[in-house]
């Protein structure tokens, strides 16, 4: 188990590193935060959440946040 979860937690830290230089990731970012602006009392679901960006960008909108990460 421990071994799985440290290769999680590299796997991580590269994503984290590279996300900002993939024109998708840009595009997506982008697309929800025209989209989704008003998400106050809303409960958004975070599933394979990767590092969290997504919900530290729900967080300060004042939705309620259920994060799920699968690790095996």
């Amino acid at each position: 188990m421990h071994k799985n979860l440290d290769n999680w937690i590299e796997a991580a830290k590269i994503y984290a590193e590279v996300k900002g230089e993939n024109i998708y990731s840009c595009f997506c970012k982008n697309f929800v935060k025209r989209h989704f602006t008003d998400v106050s009392h809303l409960h958004v679901l975070d599933a394979g959440c990767g590092d969290g960006e997504y919900t530290e960008m729900f967080r300060p909108k004042g939705a309620q946040l259920v994060v799920m990460a699968h690790i095996r």
